[in-house]
């Protein structure tokens, strides 16, 4: 097995259990205790998990496995404001693809324009157009359904993305790093964002604060591959100016002033 075949199964056990011990994995991955400890190391590095006594947790900001309702109250007011300033950069006749998120499903509900194609893997984006935007033109990605997630992923939904092209694309993601930029916790989450990447003219990445500095196991793209990170107001004034460095920073306020 290889090293990242052997992270993916520890964080599913992390997932699982939240906290395992080094003689449980090396048992477990058929592997030696000393292999499993470099494993950990370098897990640790990347903020995957935390070191314990003889094992590992999972770094809270991981512990993922909950459904999307529970993920979409978290931090909601800064979401919500994210949302509501990516909202006002779609303009009327685009074609945007919004990707699965808790913050672009927000964003969903924030839409203005007269006329729009959209284009989503996400079941919850799905019901909000067609609730409160009846003349968009909604194209639903087909693929593997990820029933907490409320989402559709896999080799068919990349496959369909190659296909089209869009205006503009906004996406989530669990990590925003300097050195690893853009990353996601899930593989197949990792290859639909690519994808949607590949296809646009525009990008924007939609993230609160708490996800800067943090790293994730799936790269998506580095910082200066997107156009613009939406965030919001409570970003460090020094994170602000490092990572503006690399690409454009927007600042989504309280009450939605544009910065």
């Amino acid at each position: 097995m290889f090293q990242e075949e052997r992270k993916i199964q520890i964080l599913n056990i992390l997932n699982d259990s939240k906290s395992t011990s080094i003689e449980h994995l090396a048992k477990y991955l058929k592997v030696s205790p000393s292999t499993i400890r470099r494993d950990l190391t370098l897990m640790e590095k990347a903020e995957l998990i935390k070191r314990s006594h003889g094992g590992a947790i999972l770094t809270q900001y991981l512990q993922h496995d909950y459904d999307f309702n529970q993920k979409k109250t978290k931090n909601y007011e800064l979401k919500k404001a994210i949302g509501k300033h990516a909202a006002t950069l779609v303009e009327d006749g685009d074609v945007i693809a919004l990707n699965s998120s808790t913050i672009t499903t927000l964003m969903a509900e924030y839409l203005t324009v007269e006329t729009l194609t959209v284009v989503t893997n996400s079941i919850n984006i799905l019901n909000i157009i067609i609730r409160q935007h009846s003349s968009y033109q909604i194209i639903v990605l087909g693929g593997v359904y990820i029933v907490n997630a409320q989402t559709v992923e896999g080799p068919t939904t990349i496959e369909q993305i190659s296909r089209l092209h869009f205006d503009k694309v906004f996406f989530g993601v669990n990590g925003i790093n300097a050195q690893f930029g853009l990353c996601t916790t899930s593989e197949l989450e990792a290859k639909g964002k690519i994808a949607m990447l590949a296809q646009t003219n525009k990008s924007y990445c939609l993230a609160e604060n708490a996800k800067f500095g943090r790293s994730a196991l799936y790269p998506v793209a580095p910082l200066s591959a997107v156009d613009s990170i939406i965030t919001d107001w409570q970003l460090d004034p020094h994170v602000y100016e490092e990572y503006s460095k690399y690409t454009d920073i927007q600042i989504a306020h309280e009450h939605n002033e544009k910065a």
